[in-house]
């Protein structure tokens, strides 16, 4: 079975907490496909994610530039997991900030070996990748003016 996947998914709770009027954010929804060489090794290109078949793995990319004149400080950008995503672990971490995830809807946020989930017994338990609901990132340094940067996060369609 194909699914479309729609870009709008996540890009309606993306929010920035630098002032809008000088950092903008685009979303970005990527599909990785293996490419086989002639010669026999492979290598992974990135595409338009418009139709992803479940299994499949999918980048969700913010791409982020600073339009003001001023260096910005204290960026952090937030972008929920598709509930038809399951977050492949490992894949949000980079050089340009910290990373801290939600497994409640973006309530609450925490370092991903701190994270949980409560149960609907009442029990908290560790969050597995399947409870991780958003990622959050604080970039770690200003950002000049007109610099761009880029964070991601990979999955797996369910």
């Amino acid at each position: 079975m194909n699914r479309a996947l729609l870009a709008l998914t996540a890009l309606g709770a993306l929010s920035l907490a630098a002032p809008a009027s000088a950092l903008e954010a685009e979303q970005r929804v990527l599909k990785e496909v293996v490419v086989q060489q002639a010669n026999g090794t492979t290598s992974k290109k990135y595409v338009n994610a418009d139709l992803v078949t479940p299994g499949e793995t999918v980048v969700y990319a913010l791409v982020f530039r600073n339009d003001d004149v001023k260096p910005v400080d204290d960026i952090v950008l937030v972008m929920p997991v598709p509930a038809e995503v399951r977050y492949i672990e490992g894949s949000a971490t980079n050089r340009l900030s910290s990373v801290e995830f939600s497994a409640d809807g973006g309530g609450s946020f925490t370092a991903r070996e701190g994270l949980s989930k409560r149960q609907p017994d009442g029990r908290v338990t560790a969050a597995t990748t399947d409870d991780i609901t958003h990622v959050r990132w604080k970039v770690a340094r200003s950002v000049q003016p007109g610099e761009t940067g880029q964070l991601w996060f990979r999955g797996t369609l369910r």
